[in-house]
């Protein structure tokens, strides 16, 4: 079989950039209202999520915020039920949280047949249900364990700013897509790396560190 061609690829971040909310989030309020976690682990998330937000240096880290909500919301459970639970969440809220504009840039770069991936430090069970909605050709997220009895017993792989970078970069050199023809788009300071391994950066509705860097570098900026 031939492989695909493309001349043109295009990179989406998730959370605040596709979508209006934190996916991860807004899945732990779907579970705790079909009683899958209890109130402490929800009350755990909604502080963790609350700090995070107001938090603008990110002095906590990536890491340690995955370990502790792995810990209390997906250690020990089945992972093909929360696979089923992550696609009924997708279907329930999906058009209700994500922004139009920026879904309306996809669809437009899958019409003109750009590869197009979604790269989300979230877990990935949950990246991949939204992937699904959107259509697009790849996603990549935060990788959990699963033993053999079937579920979730570590985190695996923090799919980071870096991370996003180096997948880019394997892209371009995959499809032999020209630098200057690949795009990212995420909200955040923290995918600095993802977006200047883009030849167009796009900072969405950005964080006020991300809003700077886009103007002292003239990236373009979407307020959506």
């Amino acid at each position: 079989m031939t492989a695909p061609s493309y001349t043109q690829a295009a990179f989406f971040d998730l959370d605040k950039t596709l979508l209006t909310v934190n996916s991860s989030f807004r899945f732990g309020v779907h579970l705790y209202r079909n009683r899958i976690i209890p109130f402490s682990s929800m009350a755990f998330l909604t502080g963790i999520y609350f700090l995070h937000s107001i938090n603008r240096k990110n002095t906590q880290s990536i890491r340690d915020i995955h370990f502790q909500c792995f810990d209390r919301l997906f250690s020990g459970k089945n992972a093909s039920e929360l696979y089923d639970l992550a696609d009924e969440f997708v279907e329930e809220v999906f058009h209700a949280v994500s922004k139009k504009t920026i879904a309306n840039i996809l669809q437009r770069c899958l019409d003109e047949k750009c590869f197009v991936a979604i790269l989300s430090s979230s877990p990935e069970f949950i990246v991949r249900s939204f992937a699904k909605k959107f259509g697009v050709h790849e996603y990549f997220g935060t990788s959990y364990e699963v033993n053999q009895k079937g579920d979730f017993y570590k985190v695996g792989t923090i799919f980071d700013g870096t991370s996003k970078s180096n997948y880019v970069n394997r892209t371009m050199a995959k499809y032999s897509i020209p630098f200057e023809k690949t795009s990212a788009y995420s909200d955040s300071h923290l995918d600095l790396p993802f977006l200047e391994a883009a030849g167009i950066p796009v900072a969405v509705d950005p964080t006020r560190i991300l809003k700077k860097e886009s103007l002292q570098r003239n990236w373009q900026i979407i307020n959506t």
